[in-house]
């Protein structure tokens, strides 16, 4: 009984072995391959969302470099930058109007510009947010969690919260920080 057993699985093997092969058949053993590798560059488009458009024709200031530039919006980056070295700008001055543009936003920003003592220049939001409208202002002053905001009748501001305070004297507006 082993051996018709064992006659029986041989039968078998010999059998798959022979169905398995390639003998009598036109495909090649080995086939050629390729390797393809593909990359995808995805682009980030930010939309300008800003009122102002640089004219091709003029020059600005760019009040960073003292230097007039010619200034266009880059779609990719969503801002104003340097038509000739594509760096993004920061402050412009518009030469036939003289208004300060943010040339992140687009938004005219004329007296909104804070020095600080480091040389830096930024947008004073709290002071532009106030005059438009946007945040709650009275002469006795208001706290808007830990922001403490305060305008005078004579039109001098105060504000203050965890990292920085910032007031108006004699004209000059004095940023302190913590």
């Amino acid at each position: 009984m082993t051996k018709t057993l064992f006659y029986a699985v041989g039968s078998l093997v010999i059998i798959g072995a022979a169905s398995c092969s390639n003998t009598g058949t036109n495909t090649p053993a080995t086939q050629d391959s390729t390797t393809v590798t593909t990359t995808t560059t995805t682009t980030v488009h930010r939309k300008y969302a800003g009122s102002f458009f640089p004219q091709p024709s003029l020059k600005y200031m760019d009040l960073r470099s003292s230097k007039e530039v010619s200034a266009r919006v880059d779609n990719s980056l969503g801002e104003i930058v340097n038509d000739e070295t594509n760096e993004p700008l920061e402050f412009i001055v518009e030469p036939r109007t003289h208004d300060t543009i943010y040339a992140v936003t687009g938004a005219v920003v004329n007296n909104f510009i804070i020095h600080d003592s480091t040389g830096t220049m930024r947008v004073d939001t709290i002071r532009m947010n106030a005059m438009a409208g946007n945040m709650p202002t009275s002469t006795g002053g208001d706290e808007v969690g830990k922001v403490k905001y305060k305008e005078k009748a004579n039109g001098k501001i105060k504000y203050k919260d965890d990292n920085e305070k910032i007031k108006e004297k004699n004209g000059v507006i004095i940023t302190t920080h913590k």
